[in-house]
């Protein structure tokens, strides 16, 4: 069924405000990719919530995805440690197969905005 894997990014002492997360990714097969920010609060297995997830359906050719968040209200403690986590050929659903064999992900940045 569907893989469950993970690239993560931990960012320490995140200053209050509104990112855009940006990243680029391709993969041998069409996919399901979904990007999370998670507060230091959070586990690793979270899976985020709205507005904090994205969702996007990758494929074999270079795409850029981006997502806006707003963190001006969290915590210092829930930002002292942000994590961006890809989630690769992740979907709720149990897909049927082929499954993709390869990704390629390049250019993960955090920028703030405003």
């Amino acid at each position: 069924n569907r893989n469950d894997i993970r690239l993560f990014q931990s960012i320490n002492a995140v200053p209050a405000g509104v990112y855009e997360i940006s990243f680029y990714v391709k993969t041998d097969q069409v996919s399901p990719v979904a990007i999370d920010i998670l507060k230091s609060t959070q586990p690793s297995t979270n899976n985020g919530a709205a507005p904090y997830t994205g969702n996007f359906t990758a494929t074999t050719e270079w795409q850029q995805f981006k997502l806006t968040v707003d963190i001006s209200d969290w915590t210092d403690e829930e930002r002292n440690e942000l994590r961006i986590s890809i989630r690769l050929n992740n979907n709720k659903a149990l897909p049927t197969g082929p499954f993709p064999k390869t990704y390629w992900v390049d250019d993960v940045s955090l920028v703030k905005v405003q």
